[in-house]
């Protein structure tokens, strides 16, 4: 891949992973938020409560109170009924009339204690709400300051999280300009050990005609050598060749021109090899400059 899809990636999965921070703490957030509400709406419902709790301990309290005076009342009602049965011991039907209303009486006490146990049966249940409701009360508080506390966490490793990625991301180009450089002077070495090929291969040719140079020098030597023995024999037996026009001056006048072929070679040779040498010296010191 290019360095530019390289970038988009990193980028890509960076801002990914920013996005996904983000949108839990948003949710976190609106988790607390909910909670909070809950909690401000059981505070009130508690608030309200306790006031309902108050005004039925208050008409419990006048009911007792009330009962009270119905006790008192049917005690005075009682005592009225011996003073009148000990008055109007002739009177039924006056007795029959008190008899009445004391049955009422009785039937309303029965009726205000039924009523009064009612009540209190309600206000121990609404006893035992308040106090599941502030058990959750406090469940709910714990449950805020965890997620806090998470969110908290949270916040902290995305910091880090964002700090790694600027860390990765300055590596990153950091690489990038250390791979242009040395794209750069791979480059560079290419051309020069391309150079340094054909240089060598024009150093084997010259060293190949050298080579061909020297053997024809031996074999020159070997003819000179050959001629110097026959006249050497010549003139052992005597013989000779007027006018110096024999064998030996044809291999002296041949073994000059191959001494001067020779030299023309040799020198020709040298200057190449040489300008070459020059020439690989020069591209070996190039990337010393560099």
């Amino acid at each position: 891949p290019s360095a530019a899809q390289l970038n988009a990636a990193g980028g890509g999965s960076t801002n990914s992973a920013r996005d996904a921070l983000y949108e839990l703490s948003q949710r976190l957030g609106q988790r607390v938020t909910d909670l909070e509400e809950e909690v401000a709406a059981l505070r009130e419902e508690r608030d309200t409560l306790r006031t309902e709790n108050d005004v039925i301990g208050e008409h419990v309290y006048g009911l007792q109170k009330e009962n009270g005076m119905l006790h008192d009342l049917g005690m005075n009602s009682f005592l009225e009924k011996a003073e009148l049965a000990r008055q109007a011991e002739g009177v039924g039907s006056e007795v029959s009339r008190v008899k009445l209303a004391l049955a009422q009486q009785e039937d309303k006490v029965k009726a205000l204690t039924t009523e009064n146990a009612r009540y209190r049966s309600i206000v121990e249940a609404l006893q035992a709400e308040k106090s599941q409701l502030q058990h959750g009360a406090r469940g709910m508080e714990a449950t805020i300051e965890s997620l806090q506390g998470d969110l908290s966490n949270r916040i902290g490793q995305d910091h880090a999280t964002q700090q790694h990625c600027l860390a990765l991301d300055r590596q990153l180009q950091e690489l990038k300009a250390e791979k242009a450089r040395l794209d750069v002077l791979v480059s560079g070495q290419h051309v020069e050990i391309a150079k340094k090929q054909q240089l060598l291969a024009d150093l084997q040719a010259e060293k190949a005609s050298n080579h061909a140079l020297s053997q024809r020098l031996e074999t020159a030597d070997m003819e000179i050598t050959r001629c110097y023995q026959e006249k050497a024999v010549e003139r052992d037996g005597g013989g000779g060749h007027p006018g110096g026009n024999g064998p030996l001056d044809q291999h002296s006048s041949r073994r000059g021109r191959s001494d001067e072929d020779a030299a023309r070679l040799r020198f020709g040779g040298g200057a190449a090899v040489a300008g070459r040498a020059a020439a690989a010296g020069r591209l070996g010191r190039r990337p010393a400059g560099r």
